[in-house]
């Protein structure tokens, strides 16, 4: 049986115990009206006829009279009441509970991963045209005069080698400037000759032609000129380049060739850079980094907007200043008595001074509010509520940012009789 049907029956319980009851109060009552009744007015029934009859009694002689009757009523026995009441027994039978938790299947459904497709569209990469001068080689009077008589019938013997200084084998030879496939040197023999072989008369004679094939027989003249060499004007072409005070310099490692490109409307170029070490691999080589100069003293100031290293410390860490540098970062101090706008920091030309931090101390026995302003007369940017004869204030980890420039911060506070409020302020100047 649960508690409700409990707590009903209880209730129905004592309802009927107080209907019994006041059922069973009435049936006394009754009884004792009609046992003790009778009896008083048996023994009245003398004295108010001798009433009727007479008129001579006054209220006391009544009084009197009244007071001497006596009335003897029987021995009345009240039955004690008894109300018996049968609860029926309550059986509350043993709670089971059965819980039935059906089988859990999660069906996870294939996850198909797509294969990464990357498409790289390379732009077409225009290349301005290069001209080269004209290329004017001028050969020392003594050679001119060892080489009269060359011509065709006559041509220069040469010996031809590779760069090992392997001579070529003359059937390995082809002639250039499409005038045939290819020449074969042969002896009287019918057998392929070498070129090197100068004391046996096969070597292979050339001629310097020009391009309608007629021999070159005079060439011409021109400055050589050795490493640190000066010349306002450079004849002919060198390896080597002139620099700023008209030195040459060759051209290579420490001193790499000048180049100076010129940005053209319809020719694109890019380029791309990277270290060849991974990251989280073994360092090696010349990888390109990020560098700077490790300090643990600090370095002479430079002059305004020079380059400067970066700085870090001895393990390699960035040293890093938040907010603005030292040079930018000005204080305030004022002190305040009265309720008047009092000027914290002066305006400055094209300068926004953005605030970072403020301390208020109250002096006086009672707290007070501070407002700020980032120009005179303007709206409430911030509020400070400093305690009596105490200190509040923050530092902003973002500046409050003035709203126009040239303005000046300012300071207020109630007309509070024997209160002085001292304010200090740091401020990060912008543009």
């Amino acid at each position: 049986m649960s508690i409700e049907a409990l707590k009903k029956a209880n209730d129905a319980l004592e309802r009927a115990i107080d209907e019994k009851r006041r059922l069973r109060n009435e049936e006394d009552r009754k009884f004792l009206v009609s046992s003790i009744g009778k009896d008083l007015a048996n023994i009245l029934v003398p004295y108010l006829r001798e009433l009727a009859q007479s008129n001579r009694f006054n209220k006391e002689e009544l009084k009197e009279i009244l007071s001497q009757i006596k009335v003897q009523a029987p021995h009345v026995e009240v039955p004690k009441t008894q109300i018996e009441v049968r609860i029926p027994e309550i059986i509350v039978p043993e709670p089971k509970v059965t819980v039935n938790v059906p089988e859990t299947k999660v069906n996870i459904p294939p996850i198909k991963v797509p294969r990464p497709e990357v498409t790289v569209n390379v732009p077409k990469t225009v290349f301005p045209k290069m001209e080269t001068p004209q290329v004017n080689v001028e050969f020392p009077k003594e050679m001119m005069t060892r080489l009269t008589g060359i011509h065709f019938g006559s041509p220069l013997p040469v010996i031809l080698t590779n760069d090992k200084g392997k001579p070529y084998i003359a059937g390995s030879i082809s002639t250039g400037g499409g005038r045939g496939s290819g020449v074969i040197i042969k002896d009287s023999d019918d057998k392929i000759v070498s070129i090197r072989d100068l004391l046996n008369a096969n070597a292979l004679n050339v001629s310097v032609v020009d391009a309608s094939g007629d021999q070159i027989t005079t060439f011409g003249g021109g400055t050589q000129y050795t490493e640190g060499d000066i010349d306002a004007t450079i004849t002919g072409n060198v390896t080597m380049f002139e620099d700023a005070s008209d030195t040459i310099r060759p051209a290579g490692y420490p001193n790499p060739m000048p180049m100076r490109i010129s940005t053209i409307a319809d020719v694109r170029m890019s380029t791309a850079s990277s270290g060849d070490i991974a990251h989280d691999s073994a360092d090696s080589g010349n990888p390109v980094k990020i560098g700077g100069m490790a300090r643990t003293t600090n370095p002479t100031a430079v002059a305004n907007s020079d380059r400067v290293n970066a700085i870090f410390d001895d393990l390699g860490r960035q040293v890093m200043r938040p907010l603005q540098v030292r040079d930018l970062i000005t204080t305030a101090y004022i002190s305040i008595t009265t309720g008047t706008e009092t000027t914290l920091l002066a305006g400055v030309a094209s300068t926004l001074h953005d605030l970072i931090y403020i301390m208020c101390t109250n002096e006086s026995d009672a707290a007070v509010t501070i407002d700020f302003r980032s120009g005179t007369a303007g709206a409430i940017v911030c509020s400070v509520r400093a305690p009596a004869n105490g200190t509040a204030g923050v530092a902003l980890p973002v500046p409050i940012p003035q709203v126009e420039a040239a303005q000046a911060w300012t300071a207020d506070l109630p007309d509070i009789t024997g209160t002085t409020v001292d304010i200090s302020a740091l401020f990060s100047k912008e543009v």
